[in-house]
């Protein structure tokens, strides 16, 4: 169906090329004054007459490198501004009326004063890079500031490294900013590059051309250059949006998205740290609802208890307490280690990738493929492990959640209703994958589901709602 779809759309694409090629051909026809208004058969065959001489591809050449190289110039400083922007309040605020100026200033008053400074041999790639940063800039600046704040929550808790942030979080959300970015960018950098051509005129760039035509009344010579712009321009758009494509697509793959330096083994269940973890006078609001009243527990090392409590009571509230992604208000958490592993409330899983990246993003340095591929087997998932996590069902992206967190260096885990969304056949045998792989691990678990209590053989806590 997509791909009958895709065809298409190519098909409607073409037509409305041809047509409007008609409509000019018609158009040419009927007021038959070539000096204004040349037919696209003329242009044809100015271009077959151009092409054969070897002047007209060094022409080329010699604008294409130059406003390609404006681009790509452009393209990564918009990226590294952005960066910086987005990490950075003042460094924002400070290159904020640059960037505004820039895109403020109309084309031609650019080039008049670049051209004070520097010959017009490198105009283009000057005006190509000023036109363009903006709109980088902008794009890259709003698709990293919308990034998923859960994502980064659970980077957050797992201690993901900056590489990992950038590959599972931050690339695949600029994605989609950055193909929109470019494919407005592309053509801006074409219009800006060779105007700045035809006012600084370089000798052989496609801006002489055009204005020797000009200046020669040929308008068969001028269309064609136009033409050969408008070409340049969308082989351009559709080179760099491969190479975006590509990009992602070695980066979204399951290759080596698995694969930990070291041996293959399972990770240790057993820290260095020995101990209890309190909870004590906590006291939670957001506005005038108070969800935490002076809350205290005790968590003994090495055990698993549930926390059972209807909806709204702060169960998922103090779990993010003791994760240290939400700070309280009053009270004190103490005896909470360094490693913490958690299951979410929501899944937070990159829905680009496949369940093996998904997991591998978490796991315990040295955790093999094969021993991925082991746990997902344990729950049900061999035969979907490389599947992308956004076609799986809310009960499969569950149990990739639950592998992930067990998988992780862990020596406190936080689940958050572990066993919501899975039938009565798979709660059963995810609850026994989980008991096994903590045993010896202080573990809390969170629900609503009393029957979680059983399958999870746990010691029981209960709170209620507006009680202490």
């Amino acid at each position: 169906m997509r791909n009958e779809m895709a065809a298409r759309h190519k098909l409607l694409k073409a037509l409305a090329v041809i047509v409007a090629l008609l409509i000019w051909q018609v158009a040419a026809f009927l007021l038959n004054q070539s000096i204004l208004l040349v037919s696209p058969v003329e242009v044809a065959i100015e271009l077959a007459h151009q092409a054969v001489r070897a002047d007209f591809w060094l022409t080329v050449w010699f604008s294409l490198r130059r406003i390609f190289l404006g681009f790509f110039l452009a393209l990564a400083a918009g990226v590294v501004l952005a960066t910086f922007s987005y990490r950075f309040k003042v460094f924002k605020a400070m290159v904020r009326p640059y960037i505004s100026v820039v895109k403020s200033t109309p084309v031609a008053s650019i080039i008049i004063l670049v051209l004070i400074f520097m010959s017009s041999r490198n105009l283009s790639v000057f005006v190509s890079f000023l036109i363009v940063l903006p709109v980088i800039y902008a794009n890259t600046l709003e698709g990293l500031s919308n990034t998923d704040r859960k994502l980064v929550e659970m980077a957050d808790v797992f201690h993901a490294g900056v590489f990992k942030r950038i590959r599972y979080i931050y690339l695949p959300q600029l994605r989609p900013y950055l193909v929109s970015s470019c494919t407005a960018a592309i053509g801006m950098s074409w219009k800006a590059g060779t105007a700045a051509e035809v006012i600084g005129i370089p000798k052989g760039s496609i801006g002489e051309r055009l204005y020797e035509a000009k200046i020669y009344l040929s308008s068969r010579e001028l269309f064609a250059w136009t033409a050969v712009i408008i070409l340049l321009s969308v082989v351009v758009e559709k080179l760099v949006l491969w190479l975006i494509r590509k990009s992602y697509g070695a980066l979204m793959g399951e290759r080596d998205g698995g694969n930990h330096p070291g041996a293959s083994r399972h990770p240790s269940v057993e820290g260095n740290w020995m101990g209890d973890v309190r909870v004590a006078g906590l006291w939670k609001a957001f506005g005038s609802n108070t969800v935490l009243n002076d809350i205290n527990m005790q968590f003994a090392d090495g055990t698993r208890t549930v926390i059972m409590g209807e909806s709204g009571c702060g169960k998922t509230t103090l779990l993010r307490i003791i994760m240290g992604v939400e700070k309280l208000d009053s009270g004190e958490v103490s005896g909470v280690p360094r490693s913490i592993s958690a299951v979410f409330q929501e899944n937070r899983l990159f829905e680009e990738f496949g369940s093996v990246s998904n997991i591998a993003f978490a796991a315990e340095k040295g955790t093999s493929r094969e021993v991925i591929m082991r746990h997902l087997a344990e729950v049900g998932l061999s035969e979907s492990a490389y599947q992308s996590v956004g076609k799986m069902s809310g009960g499969m992206k569950r149990r990739v959640a639950i592998v992930r967190a067990l998988l992780a260096k862990r020596e406190l885990l936080l689940l958050d209703e572990p066993l919501k969304g899975l039938d009565e056949q798979n709660r059963e045998k995810v609850a026994e994958y989980i008991k096994r792989h903590s045993e010896g691990v202080t573990t809390i678990i969170v629900t609503h589901d009393a029957d979680d209590v059983a399958l999870m053989d746990a010691a029981l806590v209960r709170m209620e709602l507006g009680t202490k």
